[in-house]
């Protein structure tokens, strides 16, 4: 991805005539106080990637992985308020190191930094937890320990910053902050490998970091991070590269196995719930995802993976939405937040919200896999054609051959069905050689009036858990077949109602 770049609010935009003609108390300027802002919470912390001093710039997983295991023991404390590590990423990408600018990016009274630097068997950690409105040191440290001990610095680093903010700790946090997920250093090496490697996405990535996470396993048998991370990892290849129902079954397996050598891990809860919702049991994943932030309150990406299940649950959209809001006031730069909040938008008909808060995505990244994919739809739903034509041309760009339904879709209600089959043909070739949800296709062929065929597709993508299918019952353009015999069924098999 690109570097984000920070927007200015639409709403802020309109109202940018009136905030510089008078002052908060209704006076001209110039203001006789200043505006007063709101004190970050004082038992917020954001922790900054540890810089890689290693010599072989390979080690970048290692510092990488000390970083994000921190993120995760202090987002375990309740009385900790702990930015999620996209907002980190944020952070890493900003040219200034002053730690009141960083603050107030992010809202953070606290902010933890530090540097790895690996060589031969040892490992040197330099850590700090500073006051970020003054700079001033609250704690700091350097460990020189043996490459095997990364573990045991890691908990000593994040014991003393939770102490510092909170405080003495309660034994229950201080248990929960010196957990071991591994006895086996070279299997906690592989799993960081592994996670490393899951981050950077791609199909090859994304198969070899099961490979590393297998053999941690093999190391230690009772690894159940490692087996949290087998079942993430066939969850992101499914729908974009494998069939939900060719990555369910080892996923589901993989998770469950975590769960029962570990029923306190948020990953675990939080992995197994998407396996339920995969399968369509939308009650039960909701379940394991309440679970899993009940055990890890700080996790951006539980939040976002219950925010999306409201998809399947039209009377609760809403509350998914005010979800993601929650999500985006804790970290303003979350791209996968920010796209979500836009289809939320969509599939509540509220068409210009949609596309204002698409503007907000595309400066969060420009580059986004998805970026013009609701864009395209709102418009389109507006009836602007030409718009919805444009935004998905842009799409194109970034998806490369992979074919775009929404594309098929405008190209038949713009009554160009000569085009629209053209993408479905490419749709079908495509299919041929990688996965594609059926139900893409079965929506080009409603859109050109082809109801069999796209009930045929449908049923394709009933039996293979095709996930567009939670968006049966919000999708504005499937409304001229709610009526029809098949869809009536077709949506009682997904939802059960």
């Amino acid at each position: 991805m690109r570097r984000p770049v920070v927007a200015i609010p639409i709403l802020l935009l309109c109202l940018a005539g009136t905030l510089r003609a008078q002052c908060p108390d209704g006076t001209p300027p110039p203001c006789a106080h200043p505006v007063r802002t709101v004190a970050p919470p004082p038992n917020s912390v954001a922790v900054l990637y540890f810089d890689n001093l290693s010599r072989d710039t390979s080690d970048a997983y290692l510092a990488d992985g000390l970083t994000e295991d921190i993120i995760a023991r202090l987002g375990e404390v309740q009385r900790l308020q702990v930015k999620s590590r996209y907002v980190s990423r944020h952070l890493r990408t900003l040219p200034s190191s002053d730690p009141s600018a960083l603050g107030r990016q992010v809202g953070v009274s606290y902010l933890v930094t530090g540097s790895l630097r690996h060589s031969g068997d040892r490992v040197k950690v330099v850590a700090e937890l500073v006051r970020a409105a003054t700079g001033n040191r609250v704690w700091g440290t350097t460990l020189e320990r043996s490459a095997a001990d990364v573990l045991a610095v890691e908990a000593d680093i994040a014991q003393a910053v939770a102490s510092g903010i909170t405080g003495r700790l309660l034994p229950s946090e201080r248990a929960r902050l010196a957990r071991q997920p591994t006895r086996s250093p070279a299997a906690y090496d592989l799993y960081l490998r592994a996670h490393f490697l899951v981050d950077q996405s791609g199909e090859q990535n994304l198969r070899e970091a099961i490979e590393l996470y297998h053999r941690a396993i093999r190391l230690d048998t009772t690894y159940a991070l490692a087996y949290a991370g087998i079942s993430s990892a066939w969850n992101w290849l499914q729908d974009n590269w494998l069939s939900p129902r060719e990555a369910l079954p080892p996923a589901r397996e993989a998770a469950a196995r975590a769960i029962a050598l570990d029923s306190l891990l948020p990953e675990a809860h939080a992995a197994y719930g998407s396996d339920l919702a995969s399968e369509f049991d939308f009650a039960d994943a909701e379940r394991e995802l309440r679970r899993a932030l009940e055990l890890g309150p700080n996790s951006e990406d539980v939040g976002i993976a219950l925010a999306s299940l409201a998809i399947a649950i039209p009377a609760r959209l809403e509350e998914g939405l005010a979800a993601v809001d929650r999500i985006l006031a804790a970290n303003p730069y979350s791209v996968f937040a920010s796209f979500m909040r836009e289809g939320l938008l969509y599939y509540l008909r509220r068409y210009d919200d949609a596309i204002a808060q698409h503007r907000r995505t595309a400066t969060l990244d420009s580059t986004f896999f998805y970026l013009d994919a609701f864009d395209g739809a709102a418009w389109r739903e507006k009836g602007q054609l030409d718009s919805a034509l444009a935004a998905y041309r842009r799409t194109q760009r970034y998806v490369g051959e992979r074919p775009l339904w929404g594309l098929g879709v405008t190209l038949a209600r713009m009554g160009r069905p000569a085009e629209a089959h053209a993408v479905l043909d490419s749709m079908v070739v495509y299919a041929r050689r990688r996965y594609l949800p059926p139900s893409t296709m079965a929506f080009v062929h409603l859109a050109l009036g082809e109801r069999d065929s796209a009930f045929a597709d449908f049923e394709r993508a009933y039996d293979l858990r095709d996930s567009y299918l939670w968006s049966l019952d919000v999708q504005p353009f499937l409304d001229p077949v709610r009526s029809d015999p098949r869809f009536v069924v077709l949506r009682r098999r997904v939802f059960g109602r």
